[in-house]
């Protein structure tokens, strides 16, 4: 089992403004060792790019051993005509025992980001 904890820095994003806010995501492995995969879906008003948008991310995490945690820090932009609100993130981690072509379970968790 996978606990996925989040956090940002600065608490809200400004619309208006082109600069991100960090959000940091800790994963930690509770079971035995797996390969981890995480998969990332923005709101449409977001962006992984500061110019283009971009609204979705994968990322291969490699091996996990038991009980090891890792933090991945990740920059979120405003898209261009994004307007003020809450937006959902979503997070999806796989786990996997061969390869990354086989999922053997997957957590999800959806988090808000603060547009204002």
């Amino acid at each position: 089992m996978i606990a996925i904890n989040t956090r940002t820095y600065p608490y809200r994003l400004d619309h208006t403004s082109k600069e991100p806010i960090e959000l940091f995501i800790k994963l930690t492995n509770g079971g035995v060792k797996r390969l981890l995969s995480i998969d990332l879906v923005l709101d449409e008003d977001l962006s992984f790019d500061r110019v283009k948008p971009v609204n979705t991310d994968y990322k291969r995490l490699g091996e996990f051993e038991p009980n090891q945690s890792k933090e991945i820090k990740l920059f979120i932009y405003p898209a261009t005509g994004s307007k003020p609100g809450m937006k959902p993130v979503k997070i999806r981690v796989g786990e996997h025992s061969r390869d990354y072509n086989y999922v053997d379970n997957k957590n999800e968790q959806k988090i808000n980001i603060n547009v204002v």
